[in-house]
């Protein structure tokens, strides 16, 4: 993977995704010829369609040119040059300017498929859907990462949860990877690999995963 260090980034220079696309670890020209589990290991997050990122350098790839991006996150990855339209009249990062209720975001992502790094209704991870809910719902801006967003808010007893906690968890199952849910109205909203985006009660929920801690950002 190329190694750009930040002394050697553009400035001011920021673009439009001409579609949504997948953000990649590393340029990589073959990625849309891998099967859906080899595209994991290189599938960092995604972008939407319009969204504005800032682009940091440039990279060829057997003559297919590559932008080094920085979502509004903080969340760098490569995206072909063909999606990557540049703006002159962009100077910062624009972010969705509704507010949706909790109820309404909740119900349109209700059964939506799982995707690892997924930031669409074609699919979605678990720290995907609770930026997009913080971001959607209360206006404020989280990491992606689901231990960055642990680290970012205050730990609490599973005994004083309350609405938009989240609830830092694993799989009881050996070797499970970190997981991250939201609580809402009694229950607990998560993107989850077997069911997509599901809505449990506490103790159905409790069946499968080991609650770590649970987390208030607000």
């Amino acid at each position: 993977m190329p190694r750009i260090e930040k002394d050697q980034w553009f400035v001011g220079r920021f673009a439009r995704v001409s579609q949504i696309c997948d953000l990649l670890r590393e340029p990589l020209q073959e990625y849309p010829q891998l099967d859906f589990e080899a595209k994991k290991a290189f599938r960092q997050s995604q972008c939407l369609e319009n969204e504005t990122v800032r682009v940091l350098a440039n990279h060829s790839v057997n003559k297919s040119s590559y932008q080094l991006i920085m979502k509004w996150d903080g969340t760098l990855g490569w995206l072909p040059e063909i999606y990557v339209a540049l703006d002159q009249n962009l100077r910062g990062f624009e972010l969705p300017a509704g507010k949706a209720t909790a109820e309404d975001f909740l119900k349109s992502w209700e059964f939506v498929p799982y995707l690892w790094g997924g930031l669409t209704r074609l699919g979605i991870d678990c720290s995907g859907f609770t930026q997009l809910y913080y971001l959607e719902v209360l206006g404020q801006k989280i990491p992606k990462n689901s231990r960055d967003q642990r680290k970012l808010g205050k730990e609490k007893t599973l005994e004083t949860i309350a609405n938009h906690d989240l609830v830092v968890c694993r799989r009881k199952a050996p070797d499970a990877l970190h997981h991250v849910a939201l609580y809402f109205e009694k229950s607990v909203w998560h993107a989850s690999t077997e069911g997509g985006v599901l809505r449990q009660s506490i103790p159905l929920f409790l069946e499968r995963y080991q609650i770590e801690a649970v987390v208030s950002l607000c």
